[in-house]
């Protein structure tokens, strides 16, 4: 049964029926992958790149004998040393991003302990938030269309509990507008976007029989066949539904798309939830 819009289809539902769904047979075809460190010593090779290993972590890269740059595990030396330290709090990402007029939702760093003015000023911006920890990487901690108090204590005690054993003493959280979309990961080199990946939540399409439980054992046992989602799967309880008001043992209509919100992400999958 192909998936149809709902009534109230979000930007999110939009694009699994109308981008991903048509192709979904190609995108579940992927079934070798490679470590980041991997690909790039790959493509340094054909470029007639000589990498040498100084450590676990570390590596330098030659070409014709003259050292041009190296990496510390994932991250490359064309990354900055002020990129890398600005990258690591969201508040300081946020002012440079402004400061290049790039357009930024309207947010407020607060304090762990000022819940209170975290509440106030959910009031004062009139609409749904999103919540972040200051610190963190994956999508870890972080909460979208956040509307209620109960809904934003919540938010918070998920961002509290991401919070890294070497988070600094300024650890802040991050409350800013929630603006609908997709989300999006992109990679940049140099000044060009070298490609992007769109993250989709877990998500079933309903075909007036089956559960959704049912659904969703289906969906993860097709996952198999795709490397990286192998070992990322979701386990779809009824906790897990409850933010989308749904049990295991509903059925939904033929067509229907049901996807999982990022605030109810478990946290044995939250590293890399998405499809």
């Amino acid at each position: 049964m192909p998936a149809v819009l709902s009534d109230s289809a979000d930007a999110v539902e939009r694009f699994i029926v109308d981008q991903l769904e048509p192709r979904l047979d190609q995108l579940q075809t992927w079934n070798g992958t490679s470590p980041h460190d991997q690909l790039l010593a790959a493509a340094a090779k054909r470029k007639k790149i000589t990498v040498k290993k100084i450590s676990d972590a570390n590596q330098l890269l030659f070409l014709s004998g003259v050292v041009i740059g190296g990496m510390d595990a994932i991250i490359t030396s064309l990354v900055s040393h002020q990129a890398r330290r600005v990258s690591r709090s969201k508040q300081m990402t946020k002012k440079y991003l402004q400061a290049s007029e790039v357009p930024t939702p309207k947010g407020r760093a607060i304090s762990p302990t000022e819940f209170s003015r975290a509440v106030k000023y959910m009031k004062a911006l009139g609409g749904p938030v999103a919540v972040k920890p200051s610190s963190g990487r994956a999508g870890k901690g972080i909460s979208t269309a956040v509307r209620t108090e109960g809904e934003l204590r919540q938010a918070w005690q998920r961002a509290m509990a991401s919070r890294s054993a070497t988070s600094d003493s300024k650890y802040q959280m991050i409350v800013e507008e929630h603006h609908p979309g997709v989300d999006l990961r992109v990679y940049v080199v140099g000044e060009q976007v070298a490609g992007a990946i769109v993250r989709v939540p877990f998500y079933v399409v309903g075909d007036g029989v089956s559960t959704v439980g049912e659904l969703a054992e289906t969906e993860i046992a097709r996952r198999q066949d795709n490397a990286y989602l192998r070992p990322r799967q979701p386990k779809v309880t009824d906790d897990f539904l409850a933010p989308v008001g749904l049990s295991t043992r509903m059925c939904r209509r033929p067509g229907r798309c049901v996807a999982s919100p990022r605030s109810a992400t478990p946290p044995a999958a939250e590293a890399s939830p998405w499809t």
